[in-house]
């Protein structure tokens, strides 16, 4: 049965959310101050999920999506709000979170750090291939929305994808399933990496054909091949020169060399604003002897060759032995002495750090993955000499309550935080938190 309802807030994970009967009911495509026309779809004790029919009277900050995917794609959640509407809900989310999670008064929680770019701002992208085309997956689905262009990628990207389409697709479409992963960064050609997870023998042989065949294309049109199947779990060089790297800060000659499928932020632009938040925090506790810094989850270096640049004594921890070995050549490449990378997992380095009485750190910089860092965090509380500062980078406002709620327990004040938009159009939200042991 079909209801009206207004729209009081969006939440985090995107929905909008109103009330009906005393329940809360969410609404997937709905911008606060909307009224909708729903139907329900799930009925719970304290809550709804709702299905939206239509809108009925619009909310000043509804916008008409530019995608013609929007809605079913599962990538964007809220290209359909303003972009000024977007930022002040994560801010808003970001607050609600951690002031009721963590007890962290609202006046810390800062102003978000927008993106230089609402649009065409993403430097990485990974489709997905199968019967149905080439595309993104349907929200909450394993179906493919094919797609010819996407309005988030760098338009050298979107070049790159439509060459794909218009002239590799149908040959390697015509059976199976795989993973398109496109590239690039600040410096270097576009990558265009194949990725087989379950393949037959005859169906990789069949792609790599195509792929060389198409070598002179991707030569022409300046971008390289790649292939990756279940017998070479790392891309192989098909065609074309491969090399990308990416500047993590404004006006340096620092660069950092990214291997094909390697992880970095697909926000360069706003990854320089947020490395210089970092950069900007620890400078503010530095003092006259060089500061002794560890970097938990450091990856390929993103934060820790900026900070050893500057002459800081750097020991970056990742579990990824690719991550680790970048970071060193790139160390290497870029004259860089005061950096050590230890590829370990950032509990277990700290674990034997804790037992070993190793030697102790002024600032820890944390930058995990979404599902955050929980049991790093319930060493570092019983930590005898522990760091005076620490900087925890997060990509998930949730995991970071729960670990802020232990860290806070054991005697560190938080003293801001700062959200910073690395995904418009999304509900996802980075924040830069800073505690000092009091």
């Amino acid at each position: 049965m079909r209801k009206d309802l207004r729209i009081e807030k969006l939440v985090y994970r995107g929905d909008g959310l109103g009330y009906y009967d005393g329940k809360a009911v969410f609404v997937p495509l709905t911008v606060p101050g909307d009224v909708v026309s729903w139907e329900p779809l799930q009925e719970k004790k304290r809550y709804i999920r709702g299905r939206l029919v239509g809108v009925m009277t619009p909310s000043p900050d509804r916008v008409d999506p530019p995608c013609p995917a929007f809605g079913r794609c599962g990538g964007c959640q809220w290209q359909h709000v303003t972009y000024e509407g977007q930022l002040w809900w994560k801010r808003k989310i970001v607050g609600e979170i951690l002031t009721s999670k963590v007890g962290i008064p609202n006046e810390r929680i800062h102003n978000i750090l927008p993106s230089p770019n609402s649009y065409h701002y993403r430097s990485r992208a990974r489709l997905t291939w199968g019967v149905e085309g080439l595309g993104f997956r349907w929200a909450g689905s394993h179906r493919i929305v094919p797609v010819s262009r996407c309005p988030l990628l760098i338009p050298r990207l979107n070049e790159l994808l439509e060459v794909i389409q218009s002239e590799m697709a149908a040959t390697y479409m015509t059976e199976g399933k795989g993973e398109l992963l496109l590239e690039t960064g600040d410096v270097g050609a576009a990558r265009a990496i194949f990725r087989l997870r379950s393949a037959s023998r005859r169906m990789v042989e069949k792609i790599e054909k195509t792929l060389r065949e198409a070598g002179p294309l991707a030569e022409r049109q300046g971008f390289s091949l790649w292939l990756e199947t279940p017998e070479s779990p790392k891309p192989e060089p098909i065609a074309g020169d491969g090399a990308v790297s990416i500047l993590p800060e404004e006006e340096t000659s620092l660069r950092l060399t990214v291997p094909p499928g390697g992880f970095f932020q697909a926000n360069l632009a706003q990854n320089r604003s947020l490395t210089a938040l970092v950069l900007d925090t620890v400078e503010e506790v530095a003092t006259e002897r060089p500061l002794r810094i560890l970097d938990l989850y450091c990856g390929m270096g993103n934060f820790s060759l900026p900070m050893a640049a500057r002459g800081w004594q750097v020991t970056g921890v990742d579990d990824s032995f690719d991550s680790i070995e970048t970071a060193r050549r790139n160390a290497v490449a870029n004259g860089i002495d005061p950096a050590e990378f230890i590829c370990a997992d950032a509990a277990d380095y700290l674990a034997g750090h804790l037992k070993s009485g190793g030697t102790s750190f002024d600032v820890l910089v944390l930058d995990p993955p979404r599902i955050g860092a929980r049991t790093a965090a319930e060493i570092l509380a019983k930590l005898n000499e522990s760091p005076e500062i620490i900087v925890y980078v997060s990509c998930d406002p949730m995991t970071l309550a729960r670990d802020l709620k232990i860290l806070t327990t054991a005697g560190y004040n938080v003293t801001s935080v700062t959200p910073v938009d690395m995904f418009p159009q999304t509900f996802h939200i980075e924040t830069v938190t800073v505690l000092k042991m009091r």
